[in-house]
């Protein structure tokens, strides 16, 4: 607040057109702009973020605040607030707030002396919050799957300055865009007849005989475009990697005994509006006489880690 910033226009002749500077200056006539605070100032938080875009889970519910403050050297007398959503990623039915009114046919929150007592008079250099909530479509909703979704918030605020037969109203507007992440599904099976790989040993198995498996990885990718994706899981100490499938992108780690699919980039859709995305791998099973009577797990629990190129966020 308060600093100076200098625009300066040239007017002369150059030789030739593609240059960006003027050679021969024929008038210079500088114009001094001072920053100011305006009159009033607005913000949204979205589940305790701010910014220009804010990321969300899909499927949730999101708590958020609107706050104001008054800059002026006078007080703001009647102010009004109105939050607008917009999106078809928004649960209209969702939309709430404590001591605001929903005006259902537009999508909008409205604050005013009726409902916030405060909001009939700010003192100069104070202000105030007022919450809300809403939540967000899951993917999929109402049949339809809409790829990168996002619910745009748009906050006005204005009041009155000064008093007698010509008070001036002052206003100011800020906005949000709330990014719905993509919400990958990831699905495990353990095959003995069916599946690229032959299988041998005893089914049910047995006690200190072998018995192999195929495991087949599905993973399913909604809405939005996922980068560097990879699926892994542990083995426990009593099974043993044998192979992967040729071409699938699957590795062992025989120090952490971990597999590891490195399945790349996963369009938006996959497992939707297209094929699903698999990987299969084979392991022995060598059980003890200890788990005689038991049903034990042939992997640890899969784990997917990608990044979400729309809402530039981690996804796991």
């Amino acid at each position: 607040d308060g600093d100076e910033r200098v625009f300066r226009f040239l007017t002369g002749s150059v030789s030739d057109d593609t240059v960006s500077r003027i050679e021969v200056p024929f008038l210079v006539i500088p114009q001094t702009l001072t920053v100011r605070e305006p009159f009033i100032t607005s913000s949204i938080t979205v589940d305790g973020k701010t910014g220009k875009n804010i990321s969300v889970l899909p499927g949730s519910t999101v708590q958020g605040t609107v706050r104001w403050e008054n800059n002026l050297s006078e007080p703001l007398s009647n102010v009004e607030l109105m939050l607008a959503f917009a999106g078809p990623a928004l649960e209209k039915n969702s939309i709430n707030s404590s001591n605001g009114f929903y005006q259902s046919s537009n999508s909008t929150i409205i604050w005013t002396r009726e409902q916030n007592s405060s909001l009939e008079s700010i003192p100069p250099g104070e202000g105030g919050t007022a919450q809300f909530s809403f939540s967000t479509q899951p993917p999929g909703a109402g049949g339809v799957l809409v790829t990168n979704p996002t619910i745009d918030l748009s906050l006005s605020v204005r009041g009155m300055r000064g008093s007698g037969s010509a008070p001036e109203i002052v206003s100011s507007a800020s906005a949000a865009r709330v990014v719905l992440s993509s919400a990958p599904e990831v699905a495990a099976e353990a095959k003995y007849i069916t599946g690229p790989f032959l299988n041998s040993g005893p089914l049910p198995p047995r006690a200190e005989t072998e018995t192999t498996y195929t495991i087949i990885w599905t993973v399913k990718n909604p809405t939005n475009a996922l980068a560097n994706t990879v699926l892994s899981a542990d083995l426990p100490p009593y099974v043993k990697f044998v192979s992967a499938q040729a071409g699938a992108g699957i590795v062992y780690d025989d120090g952490s005994r971990t597999v590891r699919w490195n399945a790349g980039d996963l369009k938006a859709g996959v497992g939707y509006t297209l094929p699903v995305r698999q990987a299969a791998f084979q392991v022995a099973l060598s059980p003890s006489t200890s788990q005689v009577g038991s049903a034990p797990n042939l992997t640890g629990e899969m784990r997917l880690f990608g990044q979400d190129r729309f809402a530039q966020v981690g996804v796991n």
